[in-house]
């Protein structure tokens, strides 16, 4: 793929083992890596940056070493992938313990909204104490 742009630079070379592309706004070289265009961002959800902030706090030799490694992101995506399901197991067991059931949000909406934001706030608390401030 050396196509030539209209001031007759390379659009891409290669240099000790390394592509790089010409970049039009900047008029420079910059370097090119193919695996970075085929993967779609991980979107980390709000347990995943509760972590990376009590990492950075409280762990900060362990969240540099991660970030250098390469293994911090695919770490939060696990944590806040673990996070939801444990949240929605919690708010489940919950509700059904106390008996909070359609036929309440159906009766008394107010009464059932109020219980279930009960149980996902104890729910967040659980998982905080659980998953998010826990050690390596």
């Amino acid at each position: 793929m050396n196509t030539v742009n209209e001031k007759s630079f390379p659009m891409e070379k290669v240099e000790n083992g390394i592509t790089y592309r010409f970049h039009e706004e900047t008029q420079t070289y910059r370097p090119y890596f193919a695996e970075n265009e085929e993967e779609e961002p991980v979107v980390i959800g709000r347990f995943g940056r509760m972590r990376e902030q009590y990492l950075k706090e409280h762990y900060k030799a362990t969240y540099s070493t991660m970030l250098l490694l390469n293994t911090l992101t695919p770490h939060l995506k696990s944590i806040d992938d673990q996070a939801w399901e444990l949240m929605d197991k919690i708010v489940q067991q919950l509700a059904e313990a106390d008996g909070t059931d359609e036929e309440l949000k159906m009766t008394d909406q107010l009464e059932w909204v109020g219980r279930m934001n009960n149980y996902r706030e104890c729910a967040r608390e659980i998982i905080i104490k659980d998953l998010i401030e826990t050690g390596i």
